[in-house]
């Protein structure tokens, strides 16, 4: 337990270290660590499903963990997301010209999507620029980053937003857990994920809605004196916000997990890969924080 205690405690270090580099650097610097970590759950979970891909596809999903970050440096997330229709595209000449079938193509485009486009919404945050020209006067003006990227106005929202993604699922799972622990008794889903239970499911609430807490004081009080800018809503209406984001982003992030379960049950496995010890692989620990960044990712389009 306590090895992977001190795992933990080193792996959150290394993404805060990051995270801070991201914003008092250069945000790039963060878009290379989620590359390289996006990349490797793509291969996990390639691996992962085993024979269920022919090896004829290999070389293209590998093509794909390499390279996709050549048209996100270009055009963003929407780079990543004709990057994705091309491997599919791709993948179905292969599957034609092999005459493939028994759900093939269905496991390819998976990888594709999950974890291929769902973790690439964490990049879309790094990266989330103005839709509108911010001109002198908007109250963001002196935030604004006139990035190299094509000259697109990067908006000064993407520290905020990772913290939020990652806060609220690393609070959500040591909620889970203690909680589980201490009080579990009520399985939740024990056919898919046969430890997790309904008091852990609503420790896992709590501790959601703590992790945006905490990302509220860190931004929006700002008591520390470092961080510019949290979310641009009203003051009002901000500790509400943060509760939300926090109650939904912990729903996402369980159901992430237990995804993730039924992933790991159908194909086989315990865990992804031992690339982080007791931890398991990047997938492992990325499951449900995937999910819960696409939920942020969804506010950051819609709303912001």
């Amino acid at each position: 337990m306590l090895k992977r205690t001190l795992t933990g405690i080193a792996i959150a270090t290394v993404f805060i270290g990051v995270l801070l580099l991201g914003e008092f650097v250069d945000r790039a610097i963060m878009s290379a660590f989620l590359y390289i970590v996006v990349a490797i759950c793509i291969i996990e979970v390639r691996h992962a499903l085993g024979e269920r891909i022919p090896r004829e596809y290999n070389a293209l999903i590998w093509a794909y963990a390499a390279l996709y970050g050549l048209p996100y440096f270009f055009f963003g997330f929407r780079g990543i997301v004709f990057l994705t229709i091309l491997a599919f595209l791709i993948a179905c000449l292969i599957a034609v010209f092999n005459n493939h079938k028994d759900g093939v193509l269905q496991n390819v485009a998976f990888i594709l999507i999950y974890p291929g486009i769902l973790l690439s919404t964490l990049l879309y945050i790094n990266r989330s620029a103005s839709t509108r020209l911010i001109v002198e006067g908007d109250p963001v003006f002196d935030l604004v980053v006139t990035s190299l990227w094509r000259g697109e106005q990067l908006l000064p929202y993407n520290t905020v937003g990772l913290a939020l993604v990652f806060c609220v699922s690393w609070f959500t799972d040591s909620g889970a857990y203690i909680f589980g622990m201490n009080f579990g008794k009520h399985k939740l889903c024990p056919k898919v994920s046969p430890n997790k239970t309904v008091e852990g499911a609503l420790g896992g609430l709590l501790g959601g809605m703590l992790g945006s807490a905490f990302v509220f004081i860190l931004f929006e009080l700002n008591i520390f004196g470092v961080f510019a800018s949290g979310l641009p809503v009203k003051m009002s209406l901000k500790i509400l916000d943060y509760v939300l984001i926090g109650f939904f982003g912990s729903i996402l992030d369980q159901l992430g997990d237990l995804v993730a379960s039924l992933v790991k049950r159908h194909c086989g496995i315990k865990d992804y890969s031992n690339l982080l010890g007791s931890h398991g692989g990047f997938m492992d620990r990325f499951d449900g924080i995937m999910f819960t960044s696409c939920f942020v990712a969804a506010i950051y389009v819609f709303i912001l």
